[in-house]
């Protein structure tokens, strides 16, 4: 494998890494002797702060990318979460863990975008669902992770001293792999050709490897560009706000805080495990699969709904969980597919970052009413969630393209 590419996969790999555990930290540190017994302001900011600031870093760095290039918004992720991860790591006050959240959420999230778009502007079509897919889950992996060490540092009655070195020392382990891996990292050859800069975009394509800089058809296609943003915002509106909700904020808000961390590690244990099958069954095309996965979370989202007064027993909870969130991974490999399929390379960050705008800021919103709600009304609300997002998919099968194989760049035609 050339090193541009494999620079491209570990700096992916790596860094979704980093968000799954970075996304996880307020939930799992209830448990930390300084959290047990905040305020009930300081309990929602906790779990506010993260999506507000991810959020901001998601969307300004998408815009960003746009304008500078994939490449460089790295340099400033990285940095503001390194100092993010070092508060949170030698924090003895809510205050100093919510300004160190604030600053790594704003930066790791930032990365997002620009890893996608990266990964489908430089790898050929036929492996960038698949790589987009895996890359992706390795937050759910990271997410994981973290819960699984936490719990067993609680279990063994361990110091704060450890589950604060249980962060630090994985977050150090794959900052040295980024920062290793970004400095052979390729810019996007796209990017590069889009700006009018044809002899950087050629030394790239030939960097990675690549035959030709357009690997599937490029036919003209009639679609309507409002008909894509409102199915992908249906989309994401739908898999972010359930993917959190459930695996975060139900948990935080209903369960004990020895509780939360086992739910959170079987949530995402079965997100970990969707990926990989997810790849391999977006390959193969991206309507009928967009159905399947929306509809599954909804049917399995409805079982919880049924056995809702029964949910504090973890033998019927945690099953549940880990196959709604094996199809909420399924339905985010749906969408962060689609995503920089259905724009062109000059607008791709501008435009994901404004589909990803309404969910992202519809999250907090609904993390501040679930603090609310009951357990039947929180599991409802994703049984509604979740139907949106099959009404979106099931319009994108009836009116939209199959993207499968399709250049990135393809021409359209206004419906």
């Amino acid at each position: 494998m050339r090193s541009s590419r494999t620079s491209l996969l570990m700096s992916t790999f790596s860094g979704m890494f980093l968000w799954g555990i970075l996304a996880s930290i307020a939930p799992l540190s209830q448990s930390w002797p300084f959290t047990a017994n905040i305020s009930g302001f300081y309990t929602v900011l906790l779990v506010l702060t993260g999506p507000i600031l991810a959020l901001l870093g998601n969307v300004s760095m998408g815009f960003v990318s746009d304008w500078i290039g994939r490449k460089k918004v790295f340099i400033l992720t990285m940095a503001l979460y390194i100092v993010g991860i070092a508060i949170i790591s030698f924090s003895f006050s809510v205050v100093t863990l919510l300004a160190g959240i604030a600053l790594s959420e704003f930066g790791i999230a930032g990365e997002e975008i620009p890893t996608i778009a990266l990964l489908a502007e430089d790898t050929p079509r036929k492996k960038m669902s698949s790589l987009i897919t895996n890359g992706m889950n390795f937050s759910n992996v990271g997410g994981a992770f973290i819960a699984g060490m936490l719990i067993l540092v609680n279990v063994s009655n361990s110091s704060l001293l450890f589950q604060r070195l249980a962060i630090l020392i994985p977050s150090i382990f794959l900052i040295g792999i980024m920062v290793y891996a970004r400095m052979s990292l390729p810019e996007s050859y796209r990017w590069l050709d889009s700006r009018g800069r044809k002899e950087e975009a050629e030394k790239e394509v030939s960097d990675l490897g690549l035959e030709t800089d357009f690997q599937g058809e490029s036919p003209a296609r009639k679609i309507s560009p409002g008909l894509s943003y409102l199915v992908l915002t249906f989309l994401a509106l739908s898999q972010y706000l359930t993917f959190g909700l459930m695996v975060y904020i139900v948990p935080y808000y209903e369960f004990r805080s020895d509780v939360v961390d086992i739910l959170v590690f079987f949530g995402l244990l079965g997100s970990s495990i969707a990926g990989p099958i997810a790849a391999r069954l977006i390959s193969r095309g991206r309507k009928n699969y967009s159905v399947f996965a929306y509809a599954g979370g909804f049917l399995t989202v409805l079982a919880i709904l049924m056995v809702v007064n029964d949910l504090q027993n973890l033998l019927v909870f945690v099953p549940l969980l880990f196959l709604n969130m094996a199809f909420s991974e399924f339905a985010w490999a749906s969408r962060t597919t689609l995503e920089p399929e259905l724009f062109s390379t000059r607008n791709r960050g501008k435009a994901i970052g404004l589909v990803r705008l309404v969910p992202m800021a519809a999250y907090p919103v609904t993390i501040y009413l679930f603090a609310n709600f009951s357990l039947q009304q929180q599991i409802l609300s994703n049984v509604v969630l979740w139907g949106i997002g099959l009404i979106g998919a099931i319009i994108w099968f009836l009116a939209g393209i199959e993207t499968k194989n399709l250049d990135l760049d393809f021409q359209v035609k206004k419906a």
